[in-house]
């Protein structure tokens, strides 16, 4: 089952949010970079050769917008 009809996810309003973020991610301070990969991965193991990251669950994608914006906002 996809993502966006799982989770009830908008997909274009998810695309748009991905890309600004995209565009503005560069200028970020890393302390809010930070924020955002920790929201978004659950575990990262690192093993013989290979990196594995596990991501969270998807929040809503009312939940997505308002934490970047609350983010960028800083």
């Amino acid at each position: 089952r996809h993502l966006c009809d799982q989770y009830g996810l908008n997909h274009e309003e998810v695309v748009a949010e991905a890309k600004a973020l995209y565009t503005r991610w560069p200028t970020l301070p890393v302390e809010n970079r930070r924020k955002i990969v920790e929201s978004i991965v659950e575990k990262i193991t690192i093993g013989n050769g290979e990196i594995d990251i596990t991501l969270s669950h998807a929040p809503s994608s009312e939940e997505l917008i308002q934490n970047q914006q609350a983010l960028c906002a800083r």
